[in-house]
């Protein structure tokens, strides 16, 4: 482990998922939100045969390098970018140990916000599926 000053600042890092998070925020685009500089998450979205899926990992280092500690993350999905219509969705789990669904927080003509909670150097994959069917 090396200490922080000897790796330079994180802020730069920081500073560019900032932007560019306003950025697909601005432009109606998905992006992830987190309550800390701190709590970092990856954060993937992409499409496979149709389906949406979101990973969302617990796994950075962080600015002190320590992922030990769980972290809340807001999702934000696009209904434009994903080509989503008004019904209700929701994401499933697609891990086989455990069927885990997560429900919206809430939902509006553009977005849908979903909060989860990541346990410390844990990860969430999820496909999202419409309620109403």
């Amino acid at each position: 482990f090396l200490p922080k000053y000897q790796i330079g600042s994180t802020y730069p890092h920081y500073a560019v998922a900032q932007l560019l998070h306003h950025l697909a925020r601005e432009h109606r685009l998905s992006y992830v939100e987190v309550s800390d500089r701190s709590e970092t998450v990856a954060f993937h979205l992409w499409r496979s045969a149709g389906t949406v899926y979101v990973l969302l990992g617990n796994l950075e280092t962080g600015e002190l390098g320590d992922s030990r500690r769980g972290r809340v993350v807001t999702l934000h999905l696009s209904r434009l970018q994903l080509g989503l219509t008004l019904g209700a969705y929701r994401l499933q789990s697609v891990s086989e140990e455990k069927v885990e669904v997560v429900t919206p927080s809430s939902a509006d003509d553009h977005w849908i916000m979903i909060t989860i909670p990541l346990q410390p150097e844990g990860m969430f994959v999820g496909r999202l599926v419409s309620i109403d069917e």
